[in-house]
């Protein structure tokens, strides 16, 4: 059975994402509502099952040339990919999988599909028979189910040091008024005028809201406080066994202390205890591993591998509006380069 479901039939988007052996917030119906709302795209769950197995794809439609009923797909901002039903999947499931992946976008005027994968979910066996997937950078993870001192031990020498030293005077908790929520908003969109960063990083106020309301996943925002002033803050996304560090933000007077580390810490200490498996830190900024990267590393030494997944539908079409704009391309590595 193969069918493409819309953002409309909620309950049977939520039922299938949370049948699956492993999943995290980018999957879900909630997340993917919230880029509907954004204006990324239409969102769309591809679904295949055959007998007691299946398997579910998370894209966004964009419409590439309404005149000629041209589209294309992407992933949301995050980890995504393809999730499925068990810890093996049959061969017979990935082949028919793809088959009807093809056919659909062969026969619905798609021109490219790409998707960022999840560095912590097995998807290349799914998808490298279709398009190419690529490795992109590393990122890190803390395995919680080791032991607390364990987890430990894997830190940076100097960050051990430093986070004994902020547990003297900096108190960590949860935000939970709106006004503590509206300073960590502050101080995060201060912290990316300060980097310059992309404007795709420049989240509006409805956006942290809509993540903290959701029912999908759990989000927590945690602050770090020293002498009754937010040194900074993260905010923390929970679902199925995984832990996700999503946004954080320091403020400037407090850059050289580092509060972020022991933030880090006491979630790492939180988020063990209540049994989840992976806490993943991500990666650099645009996938380098540059000094956000470094800082991530301080933390564990176990890297997993990001990967991306491209497929040209229409190498015809592909090219010839690669072709049209040749002369605008800026990054030669962007995919789909058209829109590069």
């Amino acid at each position: 059975m193969f069918k493409v479901l819309g953002i409309h039939e909620k309950e049977e988007w939520k039922r299938i994402i949370r049948a699956a052996h492993q999943f995290d917030f980018y999957h879900t119906y909630d997340y993917h509502k919230l880029a509907l709302k954004s204006g990324e795209g239409t969102p769309k769950l591809f679904y295949y099952q055959l007998d007691d197995q299946f398997i579910a794809l998370p894209l966004l439609e964009r419409v590439l040339d309404e005149k000629n009923k041209l589209i294309d797909y992407t992933s949301v901002y995050g980890y995504a990919g393809p999730v499925y039903s068990m810890t093996r999947i049959s061969d017979d499931l990935i082949k028919g999988f793809i088959q009807k992946i093809k056919e659909y976008m062969q026969g619905n005027n798609a021109i490219s599909v790409f998707s960022r994968l999840h560095p912590l979910i097995k998807q290349e066996h799914i998808l490298h028979q279709l398009g190419n997937v690529d490795l992109l950078s590393k990122t890190v993870t803390i395995e919680l189910e080791n032991s607390l001192d364990e987890q430990r031990r894997k830190y940076r020498k100097s960050n051990k040091s430093e986070i004994n030293k902020l547990r003297r005077s900096v108190e960590c908790k949860e935000a939970e008024t709106e006004a503590e929520i509206d300073a960590y908003i502050s101080i995060y969109l201060d912290n990316m005028k300060r980097v310059e960063a992309a404007e795709r990083y420049f989240f509006n106020k409805d956006y942290f809201f809509d993540l903290l309301n959701a029912e999908d996943f759990k989000t927590k925002i945690i602050l770090a406080y020293e002498t009754g002033e937010i040194m900074g803050g993260a905010m923390f996304i929970y679902t199925d066994d995984i832990v996700q560090y999503h946004l954080a933000g320091t403020a400037e007077k407090y850059l050289s202390k580092t509060p972020m580390k022991l933030i880090l810490d006491e979630t790492r200490i939180n988020s063990s205890n209540n049994n989840f498996k992976y806490f993943h830190l991500g990666g650099g900024v645009g996938s380098k591993e540059d000094s956000l990267f470094k800082f991530k590393s301080g933390f564990s030494d176990r890297y997993d591998q990001f990967k991306l997944w491209k497929y040209i539908v229409n190498p015809e079409i592909y090219n010839s509006l690669v072709d049209k704009r040749k002369e605008k391309i800026e990054d030669y590595n962007y995919f789909p380069l058209y829109r590069g």
